[in-house]
């Protein structure tokens, strides 16, 4: 089970919305560092490392970063065939 916190758009970081997710499915369209941090389970420091690390597909909003979750997806996908492989 995944808590995502749910901010508000104006950009206060006002939470409306604290949702557990019981799935990769229920997780909004796009993650924060924080939300990166619960699914990838790593401090929200590593996070913000991997975020910033070239291949990562992070999307750049001003000064915040998201992350589509259907490429985290994919980045998860490719980077557990490359242990495999």
């Amino acid at each position: 089970m995944i808590s995502v916190d749910a901010t508000d758009n104006q950009g206060t970081g006002g939470v409306i919305v604290d949702k557990v997710c019981t799935s990769f499915d229920e997780l909004p369209i796009t993650l924060n560092a924080d939300q990166v941090a619960t699914v990838l389970g790593i401090s929200r420091a590593n996070a913000y490392t991997v975020m910033r690390s070239s291949g990562f597909p992070t999307i750049h909003i001003g000064k915040r970063m998201v992350v589509p979750k259907e490429k985290l997806r994919m980045w998860m996908d490719a980077q557990t065939s490359q242990i495999a492989g």
